[in-house]
């Protein structure tokens, strides 16, 4: 089994599974998928500009189109029979992508994913779904809009691991020290491009540096740069979870892998990881630079 595949399984573990003996729900094709993105940082905060849950009327589907492509033309959408849902990620070198799938209750449920890959901007994906789907003999429920939950589930990090199979000399990785924030304001969401690309800190001055933005005059913790480093995790909306972990190959590349669960919310979260240096090499395929007290 790939890491990837290990991914996919937590992230159906956040999401739900079906339990045993239930229906299982069915897949959603959209009707329609329109991508954008904004190379420039100053436009993070339009990632806010879509609403919570789906769109449902011309009006409001009408300004987030304003707001992301301006005067471009506005596709046609038929709300009385359709709606939109949207997906947001930072950097706009990524891809966002989403899966939908209908509960026999008629509860749509959507899952979005994106690469994770540093950089300025943002990438967005708007998709148009029918609210009302039908197969040759019997017509499926209607998507009431009403049900739709505000949580969705995407991959944050895998890392270069995702082509190379598990291998039993693979071991889990504990952190020195795990520290856990967020900042709930919308007008703070630009720092989340303090954040090093690369996620690794290595430099004492770098880490108090960043400490300081994200933690202003919190007792910062003692990290011995010579032994240890920090790898930090973030992503946008306050009150969304990160979960996953690390693991170190006999050829020693540390691979974090690492899932969010997403909510619509201001502001973003953010986790630091202190973490020895003894045995790693490399973390996802690239060198670990010298530290430096």
């Amino acid at each position: 089994m790939t890491r990837l595949l290990g991914m996919l399984a937590l992230a159906a573990l956040v999401a739900g599974a079906t339990p045993a003996g239930a229906q299982a729900p069915k897949e959603v094709k959209a009707a329609d998928e329109i991508r954008g993105k904004f190379s420039d940082d100053k436009d993070l905060p339009k990632m806010k500009a879509a609403p919570a849950g789906p769109i449902t009327d011309a009006e409001t589907f009408g300004k987030l189109w304003k707001e992301w492509q301006g005067d471009a033309p506005l596709p046609k959408v038929d709300f009385k029979k359709q709606l939109v849902l949207t997906g947001t990620t930072i950097c706009a070198a990524n891809r966002v992508f989403g899966k939908f799938t209908l509960t026999p209750e008629g509860d749509l449920k959507s899952t979005f994913g994106s690469t994770l890959i540093g950089g300025p901007g943002v990438a967005w994906v708007i998709y148009v779904l029918d609210r009302e789907g039908s197969r040759p003999s019997t017509a499926r429920p209607c998507l009431d809009p009403r049900r739709f939950p505000m949580t969705s589930v995407r991959i944050l990090a895998v890392g270069f691991a995702l082509a190379l199979p598990a291998v039993a000399a693979d071991k889990d990785v504990e952190p020195v020290q795990e520290i856990k924030g967020l900042i709930i304001d919308n007008k703070e969401i630009g720092k989340l491009k303090e954040k090093p690309a690369s996620g690794v800190l290595t430099d004492q001055k770098e880490f108090a540096k960043l400490w300081e933005s994200w933690r202003g005059k919190d007792a910062q913790p003692k990290v011995d740069f010579k032994k240890q480093f920090v790898y930090v995790v973030a992503t946008d909306g306050a009150f969304s979870k990160l979960i996953g972990g690390f693991k170190l190959t006999e050829a020693g590349d540390l691979q974090p892998f690492f899932a969010v669960t997403t909510v619509d919310s201001p502001g973003f979260i953010f986790k630091l990881f202190i973490l020895n240096r003894e045995g790693v090499k490399t973390v996802n395929g690239k060198a670990l630079p010298e530290g430096k007290p």
